[in-house]
């Protein structure tokens, strides 16, 4: 159990980094629930013509009686269920992209960064030991 403890001490640094980086890879699994999401309205709305394209991003959570109303993000000028639809699924294809790139980033920085630390103190430690300790203790024995 120490030596976890000692190991964590290496990942405080990096906490705000892995703190980020599930954030944004939580925005990217939103991203894909949101796709699956727009494929109701456009059986419903879309394929449809005579549905308002006003109500195409509203979604009711199942088993609930809350309701996620996107239409807000799509500018108003935008008459064409079609358009929202498209509109919304590059948006999340962007936002998604974005999203996850920067949490690979960060995760990265964060790994290498610790294990960079890491390596860095055992070196010291090594170069630190005097030579007696080197004789004492050989890496291997020659024949």
């Amino acid at each position: 159990m120490r030596r976890t403890w000692r190991l964590l001490r290496y990942a405080r640094p990096y906490a705000l980094y892995s703190f980020a980086s599930v954030v944004l890879m939580a925005v990217v699994g939103a991203m894909a629930g949101l796709r699956v999401l727009l494929i109701k309205p456009i059986i419903d709305n879309v394929l449809s013509p005579l549905e308002s394209p006003r109500q195409v991003l509203v979604f009711t959570i199942p088993h609930t009686h809350r309701v996620l109303d996107f239409q807000y993000i799509i500018p108003s000028h935008f008459h064409n269920a079609w358009t929202v639809v498209a509109v919304a699924l590059v948006g999340s294809a962007i936002i998604k992209s974005i999203c996850d790139y920067l949490g690979t980033l960060l995760a990265n920085k964060a790994g290498f960064g610790m294990i960079t630390d890491l390596r860095n103190d055992f070196y010291d430690s090594i170069l630190r030991r005097s030579t007696a300790f080197f004789q004492r203790h050989p890496s291997e024995r020659w024949p």
